[in-house]
């Protein structure tokens, strides 16, 4: 209620000038609030991680199912900071139980729609009267909620109310013109090249390194190819696709199956999918495939677990010596796939396996 938020006004600002304390030291309007306070005991340890986690399963849950188990501390606080767009918002998270497994995850397509009865009893996403937004989180038929979100909710370097920009980064408000499609890593779809200017040496079997214009090409590999030719040093053929993507952009199992996580100096933090054809479903390909997800910051806890299509599975980074040190606008997702095995030379086009298809150029196709 509007008091409650009052309430966790006070407590923010407490904690913004002292985030150390494990209890609050606070000055009491009435015996009313010193109760609702007292209960309240902060968490520092991991808080950014634990936030990450609860965002990251609040994310990934789909319309009407159950949001995955949360093991927190009763009555917790946990205080950090949250990257959305390049911006950093300051994120308080209250658990009022030790164990929260009843949450069932609401969808609309606008705000207006968490409004109604059938949602009300799940969620509520309210501003407070200073500057915050408070999303407060309903186990199935409870009148006080087990989790509560707030979050510093302008950027006022634009001078913007990033209520609806979270809600959505949440998939509780959907994103009609950034759905993630079947078979899709990313949301948003972009080869990028080594040229700023230019999309060579971002797609499958094209020159990486070179500005002479008659070995930028794009020619595949044929099949079980012996040596393979070079172009200033470097690999003329490229074993996958680039896609742009700034660092921690969210990425996404392209299809069900067994995930490692691994590192390696070139791709740095990468993720690696086994997809069996009764996993991965793709007509007229009847054999295993896998997926490597390179140049990763961090990946999700999935190492030798299953994952299912769609699953969030890490964030983007520039891990691993072809990442490292490179130009912003070349941030990317190094993506490659291999069928039948995972030789060099079973390495495939993977636009071929995208919803979203590219040319041999990196254009769009529409």
């Amino acid at each position: 209620n509007s008091q409650n938020y009052r309430y966790l006004d006070k407590i923010t600002r407490a904690l913004a000038t002292n985030s150390k304390e494990e209890s609050l030291d606070l000055e009491y309007d009435g015996p009313e609030e010193k109760e609702w306070m007292q209960q309240w005991k902060l968490r520092t340890s991991s808080s950014d991680q634990i936030l990450e986690k609860i965002i990251s399963k609040i994310q990934k849950a789909d319309k009407g199912q159950k949001i995955e188990k949360m093991q927190l501390k009763k009555n917790g606080i946990y205080v950090g900071k949250y990257k959305l767009d390049d911006v950093q918002y300051p994120i308080a998270i209250y658990s009022e139980k030790d164990q929260i497994d009843g949450l069932t995850k609401v969808v609309v397509n606008e705000v207006s729609e968490l409004k109604n009865k059938e949602n009300t009893q799940h969620i509520k996403a309210e501003e407070t009267f200073v500057k915050y937004l408070v999303i407060a989180f309903y186990e199935d038929g409870a009148t006080d909620p087990s989790l509560m979100i707030q979050i510093e909710k302008f950027d006022f370097s634009k001078r913007q109310n990033t209520k609806e920009k979270w809600l959505t980064f949440l998939n509780i408000i959907a994103n009609t013109n950034n759905q993630l499609l079947f078979g899709d890593p990313l949301k948003e779809m972009e080869i990028v090249g080594t040229n700023e200017n230019s999309k060579i040496g971002g797609t499958y079997g094209c020159t990486r390194y070179t500005d002479d214009p008659d070995l930028k090409n794009c020619e595949e590999w044929e099949k079980n190819i012996s040596n393979f030719p070079f172009s200033l040093g470097k690999n003329k053929v490229h074993d996958g696709i680039d896609l742009k993507a700034p660092l921690g952009t969210p990425v996404y199992a392209m299809f069900d199956g067994m995930a490692t996580v691994n590192y390696s100096t070139a791709l740095g933090n990468y993720i690696l999918i086994k997809s069996e054809d009764t996993e991965h479903k793709i007509k007229n390909v009847n054999q295993t495939i896998w997926v490597s997800y390179g140049h990763l910051s961090k990946t999700e806890d999935i190492n030798n677990k299953f994952v299912k299509q769609g699953q969030l599975i890490g964030y983007t980074g520039n891990s691993g010596e072809t990442a490292y040190g490179i130009s912003a606008w070349r941030y990317h997702l190094h993506l490659t796939v291999y069928k039948g095995s995972t030789n060099k030379y079973n390495r495939v086009n993977p636009i071929d396996f995208l919803t979203t298809k590219f040319d041999k150029n990196g254009n769009k196709i529409n």
